[in-house]
């Protein structure tokens, strides 16, 4: 019989940490032993694929060995996997299209994308996908969705979303629609801040088409966005809200899967409440599983806390039980499995993406080294070394990435992956290279439609290969460079 304590542990999902022995840290494994029940995946970037695929095994096999002995209850392991496992782990696996450019596509792609990225990531211990994305891409402003929406018309959203969660199901993968209501039609990244969203009924209809499909799919998860609907909820935040999470979810929709919050770190709620404040207000919404993201060491504390926002009636312990129950109750694969991992990164349909093109965007033939420019990003992308490495793999022609534009010589190639279009560093990259008369292409690696706003003389090359965050999907950048070192 779990305390109360554990209950309200089991309703979280923390980040993980590895110990020096390459296995579940002591606080890890304190914070399994507290009843946690989610963890992000082992953070691994590692640069050698083989050993990235496993560790990530070894890690998660061993995290789930634990939880049977600590708990006699299976534990979730999530992943991202946007791009497929390298996403998570840093290498190995088969790498997937971004959906923009897969839902350009027949729906049996995403099918096969889906259950290519389950394979691998149920080969390495994981359980829980956060995928697939069935927001509507509604604004070319829309900085943060991107690449990562399946396309601007909700049926075919719809379908992609589908086939792909459909897919990861199929290998044995728990998989979660996101971002309920639709993170689309904002303007602002709920990374930096809070959108405030204004919808007419009828956009509510062509946001919600999606989820009400993902409903009848039988998917086993769904995750909220971090919203404010100024003509709808008086300044609530969207999972803070039980008119989104339960009347709407679960009463309209007919949802009786896992409803997980996105990250409470993120600043369009972290700036206003605590990672307890935000989980307690996320579960009695309507949340199952409040993923406040934080290092395992702070689990104590966030405990303590919502221990004492239960007494005082910031959450009831009827949700709180229900909530419990449906942790309990997820679908969950943990099974053994044959399938063999891909030390290296596998390029899937990078032959049948489609490519646009501006002018004639040739690099000069050879076997000579291209340089990709692109500007620096944040958080766990990788590295200029690494990436070059993998792109000098899929080219078959050395490729150095470099983060500045000063002391150019021979072919380059320009890339800019701002989802909104160009941004001002990667605009001022283009004008300088541009006036330097080298041989160059831009390479629009946002959404599609990052190319009807070109303005440059520069040939370009576009297809959805990069992320806000600078992860690379090498399915896009393999077509791109299909195109630019073509001799016809």
């Amino acid at each position: 019989m779990m305390s109360t304590r554990q209950r309200l542990a089991r309703l979280l999902l923390v980040r993980s940490s590895m110990g020096t022995h390459g296995g579940p840290s002591d606080a890890t494994i304190a914070a399994l032993q507290a009843g946690v029940g989610a963890f992000h995946g082992p953070p691994l970037r590692a640069s050698a694929s083989s050993e990235a695929v496993r560790a990530s095994r070894r890690f998660n096999n061993h995290l789930h060995e634990q939880a049977r002995e600590a708990t006699g209850v299976e534990v979730l392991i999530g992943a991202n996997a946007e791009t497929g496992l390298a996403y998570t782990t840093g290498a190995g696996g088969t790498d997937v299209p971004y959906p923009a450019a897969l839902g350009q596509l027949d729906p049996v792609m995403s099918r096969s994308a889906g259950r290519a990225v389950g394979l691998d990531l149920r080969a390495c211990g994981y359980n829980w996908c956060f995928q697939p994305v069935a927001d509507v891409r509604a604004t070319p402003r829309d900085p943060v969705i991107g690449v990562r929406a399946f396309g601007t018309d909700p049926s075919t959203v719809a379908a992609h979303m589908r086939e792909y969660g459909l897919g990861l199901q199929e290998a044995g993968i728990l998989a979660t629609v996101k971002h309920l209501p639709g993170h689309g039609d904002a303007d602002v990244d709920s990374h930096l801040g809070l959108p405030v969203v204004l919808r007419s009924e009828s956009e509510w209809s062509r946001h919600l088409l999606p989820f009400a499909e993902a409903v009848r799919a039988g998917l086993g998860a769904m995750m909220t966005a971090h919203l404010r609907f100024g003509d709808e909820s008086n300044g609530t935040v969207s999972t803070f809200d039980p008119r989104i999470c339960t009347e709407l979810l679960r009463n309209d929709l007919g949802f009786t899967g896992l409803l997980v919050s996105d990250s409470l770190r993120m600043a369009a709620v972290s700036k206003q409440h605590s990672p307890a404040e935000a989980a307690l207000l996320a579960i009695n919404a309507g949340c199952d599983v409040a993923n406040v993201k934080c290092p395992p060491e702070l689990v104590p504390s966030v405990l303590d806390e919502m221990e004492h926002g239960l007494l005082d009636g910031t959450v009831t312990e009827e949700r709180v039980r229900e909530a419990f129950g449906r942790v309990l109750a997820a679908p969950l694969d943990v099974d053994s499995t044959t399938h063999e991992v891909l030390t290296d990164a596998l390029p899937l349909l990078s032959e049948e993406l489609a490519v646009g093109t501006v002018g004639e965007p040739r690099l000069p033939a050879g076997t000579g080294p291209i340089t990709v420019v692109m500007a620096e990003s944040s958080g766990e992308a990788p590295t200029a070394s690494a990436l070059g490495f993998r792109l000098s793999r899929i080219v078959g022609r050395p490729v150095q990435v470099r983060h500045e534009t000063s002391a150019l010589t021979g072919p380059t190639v320009i890339v800019s992956y701002g989802q909104a279009g160009p941004t001002a560093w990667e605009a001022e990259a283009i004008a300088g290279i541009e006036r330097s008369g080298i041989p160059a292409v831009v390479f629009l690696a946002g959404p599609p439609d990052t190319l009807d706003h070109y303005w440059a003389d520069l040939p370009a090359v576009a297809v959805p290969a990069l992320d806000v965050f600078g992860m690379p999907s090498l399915s896009g950048f393999s077509a791109a460079f299909q195109v630019l070192l073509s001799d016809t």
